[in-house]
């Protein structure tokens, strides 16, 4: 089976943010859990498993974002996260994006994120 189309694919690394925004009621109240879950970080376990899946069925995604409530750079392994994707999905994404305040973002969190981008030494576009 082949899916095309499918627009975007939304991981969300992590549900934790350093911010408090006002307009952001999960952070700025300090909530223990979002939607009945309690907040936590994806497991590389769980992140391989549905990477093997969506490469198993050969599903193609215009572009896959890392974030939703949480800042993706919070989690310790989100260069793990973006190398895994990277390996196996390049083919079938069109692009990857993640979405962060950078707060967290210095020169050697960038290079190993730009690193973990890297697939057979090929530059990054």
């Amino acid at each position: 089976m082949q899916l095309k189309g499918y627009g975007v694919l939304q991981v969300e690394p992590t549900d934790y943010c350093n911010l408090n925004c006002d307009m952001c009621r999960p952070h700025r109240d300090l909530w223990a859990e979002i939607h009945g879950v309690p907040k936590g970080f994806l497991s590389l376990d769980v992140w391989r498993a549905i990477v093997r899946n969506f490469v198993d069925d050969k599903i193609v995604f215009d572009h896959l974002i890392f974030q939703w409530l949480g800042d993706p750079l919070l989690h310790p392994q989100i260069d793990e996260i973006i190398r895994i994707a990277q390996d196996n999905l390049a083919s079938q994404v069109g692009y990857f994006r993640l979405d962060s305040n950078m707060i967290l973002l210095d020169q050697k969190r960038l290079n190993k994120i730009i690193a973990s981008c890297q697939q057979n030494d090929a530059p990054l576009l």
